[in-house]
């Protein structure tokens, strides 16, 4: 007999020692404790049930949202971001509603507490009889502890456990219930309480007493109403709260809007004042900032952006690194997957990128509405490959595990079949992208007719800038951080002169390799010259000039608008002759220091004139010249079309490429 299907958390307390279960810290492997009781229940001493079928759960941590989980056959119960099932049988004991924990596989083996010290670990071992392996589960509300708060406040102690409590609840009932009508607006939710908690945490300021109350009467209903969303009422509660939560978060990003736009609170219709939270403190200008009195970014007339979309608060910086020694443990070839370990060991040398992944900071990073992510599953694969890459002591490694999960949502890469590296290395940013992505709600933005216009006239620093503001409202994460830089590609009519100039994101510059009689080398720079050169588009490329209304001899130009901190370049080597393609075999000459692209780029913008928010100018991402490169890695494929092997080679500080 299992428990009758415990919702929301629980405490899990042993019978005999009457000691409570506990995570006490946010270590992956940190073993599980019981505790001597206090009058005061602490949130590591809180659990989660998540019921799947009868008898079967997955027991979380409220704290530190780690899964309780076994270490060894024999060796202890510990945390774990991997998740774990559990069998949970009614024991016959006097003591009454009181259960076994037992391992999902070696049933015989149930959680075991050997002593009644404080911090004693919980063990797994086969008695189930002993009183020592039987533990009380007793359902935790909330509403019935700490819940009396100041007449008009909530402290902030208070305010961030009841946040992360309400957070962890949307995650169990969103995972028991995912079809539900306001499954998307639980998680809404969650990301907003998230937000706030943040906030909290870091100003000490207040939680804001009404929305105390609606996550109280929320939380309570969802903990007594299996099917929630269903009943109107309630359904209208939980939006009204998700509306309310969000636009507290949004306030808290940009503490300005408190100045621009009046907020009544709810309960002021219940005759109360609320005491919303106020805005962070400024933070103190910096000598750049003191010193910098040009006016800011043009507002020109037809850019009037929405006010921002609600977004995780997940803030990596981009930074230089130094030269350093780069682990090059190797990755078995499962099958001519050498075009997929040589990007890992690539991207593994992006070393500022790869420490967001092996210090665990992409875990709250995840975006887990977003319908085009993998709900973290390819973020989590990325970062224990990269793991398995820097502390293994072996020489080589399989990457099976990751190429598993990999395939479950590219099938494309299942098999034997041979592919490319920058195939691969796009599905994969693309993918992080989408994980990571720190908007929650993406608008639809549609060009007008005068935005279009406008695009023609302003200077292209302007326009620039302009249009990557645009393209975060939708997307913003730390793969656009790092890699993501923008083109600019402008259209003329050659018989009535109209032109149409639009901005594009790219995550790669594709160059092309020039090609004649006779030449077997080329330089990166003639590869650059090549793809800036204007193309004239007739015949079949014709143009549909928007002005002659038909079809128009015209010119194409494409040039560089912004770059990225780290700049990602394919040299296209396939060439294709009706229904004939080739591999290009010209040898390109690149430097290993100072690429410098500042030919390539706008020129400045002259004095009292700024082009976009202030950065510093040591930081990678400010769009300032010079702009100059470094190598540090390159994938090489050697071989046909048909056949052949890709090779890496990274930087490191005690060879020159290895």
């Amino acid at each position: 007999m299992a428990p009758s299907r415990i919702t929301g958390i629980v405490t899990i307390e042993n019978v005999h020692f009457q000691n409570r279960a506990a995570l006490l810290e946010d270590h992956d492997v940190e073993p599980l404790y019981c505790v001597i009781p206090e009058p005061e229940i602490s949130n590591t001493e809180l659990w989660e049930l998540i019921y799947a079928v009868p008898n079967r759960y997955q027991i979380r941590n409220i704290k530190h949202k780690h899964y309780a989980v076994p270490r060894h056959q024999r060796d202890g119960v510990v945390g774990s971001s991997s998740k774990q099932w559990w069998f949970i049988d009614a024991a016959d004991d006097e003591d009454g509603d009181v259960y076994t924990i037992r391992h999902l596989e070696k049933t015989d083996l149930c959680w075991f507490l050997g002593d009644g010290s404080n911090n004693t670990p919980i063990y797994l071992k086969d008695t189930p009889k002993d009183r020592r392996c039987i533990w009380k589960i007793t359902p935790y509300s909330y509403t019935n502890a700490r819940i009396n708060p100041p007449a008009n406040s909530l402290h902030p102690d208070w305010s961030t456990e009841l946040l992360a409590r309400f957070s962890s609840m949307v995650d169990v009932y969103t995972e028991a219930h995912p079809a539900v009508t306001g499954a998307v607006a639980l998680k809404i939710l969650k990301c907003a309480s998230e937000i706030m908690t943040e906030h909290v945490k870091n100003s000490n300021e207040r939680l804001d007493l009404d929305v105390s109350e609606k996550i109280i009467h929320t939380y309570s209903q969802m903990c007594e109403n299996e099917e929630l969303p269903v009943d109107p009422a309630i359904e209208a509660d939980l939006e009204t709260l998700t509306q309310e939560m969000l636009e507290r978060a949004d306030f808290i990003a940009h503490p300005e809007k408190m100045e621009c736009r009046k907020f009544v609170p709810h309960s002021r219709r219940h005759g109360r004042l609320s005491n919303p939270l106020r805005p962070p403190p400024t933070v103190a200008s910096s000598v750049l900032d003191k010193q910098d009195h040009r006016p800011r970014l043009i507002q020109t007339q037809s850019f009037k952006l929405d006010p921002e979309p609600p977004r995780i608060r997940s803030n990596f910086p981009v930074t230089y690194w130094a030269d350093m020694h780069i682990r090059t443990s190797g990755l078995k070839n499962l099958g001519n997957t050498c075009y997929m370990n040589s990007t890992i060991q690539c991207l593994s040398a992006t070393v500022p990128f790869a420490r967001f992944f092996t210090e665990g900071r992409w875990k709250s990073a995840i975006n887990m509405i977003n319908p085009m992510g993998t709900k973290g599953n390819l973020a989590q694969a990325f970062a224990n490959i990269l793991q398995d890459l820097q502390q293994s002591e072996s020489q080589c490694l399989s990457p099976g595990a990751f190429r598993r999960s990999l395939c479950r949502h590219a099938p494309q890469f299942d098999g034997t079949e041979q592919h490319d590296s920058q195939e691969f290395l796009h599905f994969l940013l693309d993918g992080l992208h989408e994980d990571l992505n720190r908007v929650l709600v993406r608008a639809q933005i549609d060009p007008t007719p005068e935005r279009e216009a406008e695009l023609e006239r302003l200077p292209t620093q302007i326009a620039s800038e302009q249009e990557w503001q645009i393209w975060q409202r939708r997307n913003d994460s730390l793969v656009v951080d790092f890699f993501q830089g923008q083109l600019r590609n402008r259209l003329e009519c050659l018989t009535c002169h109209k032109t149409s100039t639009t901005y594009n994101t790219f995550m790669y510059l594709t160059l092309p390799v020039p090609t004649r009689r006779g030449l077997s080398k080329v330089s990166l720079s003639q590869c650059l010259d090549a793809f800036v050169k204007e193309e004239v588009m007739e015949e079949s490329d014709a143009w549909n000039c928007p002005h002659c209304k038909t079809l128009r001899k015209a010119t194409k130009n494409l040039s560089l608008s912004r770059l990225p901190p780290v700049l990602l370049i394919y040299l296209k080597r396939f060439s294709s002759k009706g229904h004939f393609t080739d591999k290009i075999e010209t040898f390109v000459d690149y430097p290993v220091r100072d690429l410098d692209l500042t030919n390539y780029m706008p020129l400045p913008l002259p004095p009292g004139v700024d082009g976009g928010p202030h950065m510093p100018r040591d930081d990678p991402g400010v769009q300032i010249p010079p702009y100059r490169y470094d190598l540090y890695g390159v994938t090489n494929h050697y071989g046909t079309l048909s056949s052949g092997h890709c090779k890496c080679f990274v930087e490191d500080r005690l060879s020159a490429l290895c």
